[in-house]
This record gives structure tokens, sequence and C-alpha cells, in this order.
């Protein structure tokens, strides 16, 4: 609940009230730094991580762009809820505690998941828009992966 409501205060903050969301304006106005990147062969696959030290959201520059908008909004998510968290700064980059056979991770990856989809793609909305809008088309219009908006129809 509490990643709903504070995604819906920042839509209504930065006046974001119908499709798309932007989640770069957001986060930039929220003092993040977004950058696209090439991650190639040093991330593995990574689609975007944030250093929380640094305010700054990387994302794949070679993800598309639903991917994209939902993995900054997934990072912003980290940042707000799961911020005084296992951090490791390594080298340049900041990862957190990944081991997906750990609960906490899980846990926190949930809360994430609930912010980015409740900025990007409330629930509310893409129920008003699904009976308008073809299901290919909706995954463009809110900016988010088909596999995560058949949860919200």
């Amino acid at each position: 609940m509490i990643p709903a409501l504070t995604a819906y205060y920042l839509r209504m903050k930065y006046l974001q009230f119908k499709p798309p969301i932007d989640p770069v304006t957001i986060a930039r106005d929220e003092g993040y730094e977004v950058l696209f990147s090439d991650f190639g062969g040093v991330y593995g696959t990574a689609l975007g991580f944030i250093d929380i030290y640094d305010n700054v959201i990387y994302v794949n520059k070679s993800a598309d762009p639903q991917t994209q908008s939902y993995v900054i909004a997934h990072e912003l998510g980290n940042s707000i809820f799961n911020r005084h968290t296992d951090w490791a700064r390594l080298g340049n980059a900041v990862y957190w505690d990944r081991d997906i056979r750990n609960r906490k991770h899980n846990a926190r990856n949930r809360i994430a998941r609930e912010f980015a989809l409740g900025l990007i793609a409330p629930r509310g909305m893409v129920r008003n828009y699904a009976d308008r809008v073809p299901s290919e088309d909706l995954s463009k219009l809110f900016g988010v992966p088909n596999k995560f908006l058949t949860s919200r129809i």
C-alpha cells in the first residue's frame, strides 16, 4: 500500500495524470541523474541499477523503451524504499545484494516493483484504457513490459 501511495503522490506532485507517465522527468526532478549506458559485457544481462551514493540511475540503452521506463521507475523505488539496505560499492558501481535466494531481496524487489507499476502503470489508469486500446498497444502507452500489464487489468 505504501509504495502505491508514494507513487500516487509523485504522479500528483509532477502533474502526471495520464499515460505515458514520464519516470525520467520524475526521477530528475527528485534529484536523480538518469544515464542511458552501453553495459556491454561488464554488467552481464543487467537492465539497470542505481548508485544510491551519487543518486544516479543507470539504464541499459540496449533495452526496449518499455523496459527502460520500467527500470527507471523500479530503481527509483529501490532508492526510496530500500535506501538503507545492503549496498556495496565495487569500483565505480554500487550493487545491492541481488542473491535471488535471499528472502530480503525478494521482499525488497517486490516493493520496488509495486512502486514502479504504481508510478507508471497505476491499476485504475490501466483499466480505463484497457477497454479502448488494443492489448499490444497498452505496453507502449504505459511504457511497461507486457508481462506486468496483465496483473493491472
